[in-house]
């Protein structure tokens, strides 16, 4: 009996070791993959990130996007044309490109608001140019003159509304302007 369960044990040990190999020889080929991945591996990393970090709800507008929104909306709504205002609408899902490079390069910026008809189609941007985001002077930039050539580029109506004061009736005075004489021009 004691050398069965000797034997019984030593079996145990070696199943273990045997399935710690094996562990450890699909996480090496796992890294191998994602050296020869970088989008892989940077996804990867992501997840490694996101794992217990501390993460809360915000607003998804600062106060001068949602007066922009507001007034848009109302806009919309007194057309009767079943159009929608989308708020912080990724580039990368209402534009494609063969290049991949420089899709990438657009994918995940983002658009103050989108104005899109019945059929989901974009019909104009509109990009209120404020102190907000938190990026620096030269960030932002460079980010609204990638957002000015893909939007050229694909056709789409982009609206600027400066708003160097950050002057609520300011922003929706031009937005009202210059998305209603937008939506003129397109119909």
């Amino acid at each position: 009996m004691p050398h069965n369960r000797l034997i019984g044990v030593a079996l145990f040990i070696i199943a273990a070791l045997l399935i710690l190999g094996i562990i450890r020889l699909r996480r090496r080929q796992r890294q191998k993959s994602d050296k020869n991945n970088p989008i892989l591996q940077r996804a990867r990393e992501h997840l490694q990130a996101v794992r217990g970090a501390p993460f809360q709800a915000k607003p998804l507008a600062n106060r001068l996007e949602k007066a922009a929104y507001q007034t848009a909306v109302d806009i919309v709504q007194k057309r009767r044309r079943n159009e929608q205002v989308l708020l912080q609408v990724s580039l990368g899902e209402i534009l494609q490109s063969k290049d991949r490079r420089a899709y990438w390069a657009v994918n995940s910026k983002r658009v103050d608001l989108l104005v899109i008809d019945h059929e989901l189609r974009p019909l104009a941007v509109i990009e209120i140019d404020g102190s907000g985001h938190g990026l620096s002077r030269d960030i932002a930039r460079i980010n609204d003159k990638i957002k000015d050539i893909v939007l050229a580029a694909a056709g789409i109506p982009l609206i600027r509304i400066p708003a160097p004061d950050d002057n609520l009736g300011t922003i929706r005075i031009l937005v009202q302007q210059q998305l209603t004489a937008c939506l003129k021009r397109l119909a």
